[in-house]
């Protein structure tokens, strides 16, 4: 049973990380993109996601987050800092008024804590129960013992 928890709290064991994706690009009227979320490889718990937009040029695009839509508006430059909660699903772009081309510069920003012993919870789950079933076997023999005599 000791070496259950043991493994237990070394599975429990996070690393925070944090990773960006970012870029620019030029998008017409009518024209849409799609910003990736950074990759992320392994076990994690995300603690935080962000993505920053900055337009360039008089225009006007809305951004497709999962079933929420958000609107932004140019006349020059223009700068929108959106909380993800924590979600890390891809956006769409979508440009709704451009006189030209709308330059658009992104950062998407995942905070995150990898769990790169996670998978010592299946063996600390075995080691728990045949710790508490050989606990359970022996205080059973005792009392039988003690009976008998």
């Amino acid at each position: 049973m000791i070496c259950g928890i043991l493994l237990s709290l070394c599975a429990m064991y996070s690393i925070p990380h944090e990773r960006h994706e970012t870029g620019i690009q030029k998008l017409g009227k009518g024209e849409y993109y799609i910003i990736n979320p950074p990759e992320i490889n392994g076990i994690y718990f995300v603690t935080s996601s962000k993505l920053t937009i900055n337009l360039y040029q008089n225009g006007s695009i809305e951004l497709f987050i999962g079933k929420e839509k958000i609107i932004m508006v140019s006349y020059g430059n223009a700068t929108n800092i959106i909380d993800l909660n924590c979600s890390i699903n891809p956006v769409l772009v979508y440009v709704t008024e451009a006189r030209d081309e709308i330059i658009i510069e992104y950062d998407y920003h995942v905070m995150y804590n990898l769990k790169p012993f996670a998978w010592l919870v299946i063996p600390a789950i075995i080691c728990a129960t045949l710790g508490t079933i050989l606990t359970s076997l022996t205080a059973i023999s005792i009392l039988a013992l003690n009976k008998i005599e």
